[in-house]
């Protein structure tokens, strides 16, 4: 629920026309429908002159500095920068529990030095982001594991990086 003016928040829905279950899915009817409301799943915040605006999925959400912070949000900056041909994000736990935000890059430039893009790309970001909305690792891959309906596959990226399995 969104408190206040700059607050995030999960959007809950009640309406004439709306469900009251899930077909045959009695557990995820029970964490989505609470008497005449519907809690959908998606992130909005809302600004000081009362307008909402949509952050994403609740579940593809990060808690970062004590922030919720979008990796579509990021991805989105990041792919406006003609460097980059591809990107996703993930939030991956360092040693201390603290979660991190991972940016992994498809260059258009395949042969482009990848310190100096690194660098390009986060000097890129800091002018277009806060600050803790700016990943600190940048992994160079060659494709970004997708669904068939072109749907990040997130914890293929994450095991990645909590295996070292990185170039």
């Amino acid at each position: 629920m969104i408190t206040g003016p700059g607050k995030s928040g999960v959007l809950w829905v009640n309406m004439a026309s709306l469900a009251d279950r899930y077909w045959n899915q009695q557990a995820r009817s029970n964490a989505a429908f609470f008497g005449p409301w519907f809690r959908t799943g998606d992130m909005y915040s809302m600004d000081k002159d009362g307008y909402y605006f949509q952050e994403g999925r609740a579940d593809d959400m990060l808690r970062i500095s004590g922030q919720w912070v979008s990796p579509a949000e990021i991805e989105e900056e990041v792919l406006k920068l003609p460097q980059v041909a591809d990107a996703a994000v993930v939030g991956v736990a360092n040693a201390d529990g603290v979660t991190r935000l991972s940016l992994f890059v498809i260059p258009n430039d395949p042969h482009a030095a990848r310190a100096a893009l690194s660098a390009e790309i986060q000097d890129g970001l800091r002018d277009r982001l806060s600050i803790y909305k700016c990943p600190r690792d940048i992994h160079f891959v060659d494709e970004i594991p997708r669904t068939a309906t072109g749907k990040v596959q997130r914890y293929r990226l994450r095991t990645q990086v909590e295996q070292g399995r990185l170039n």
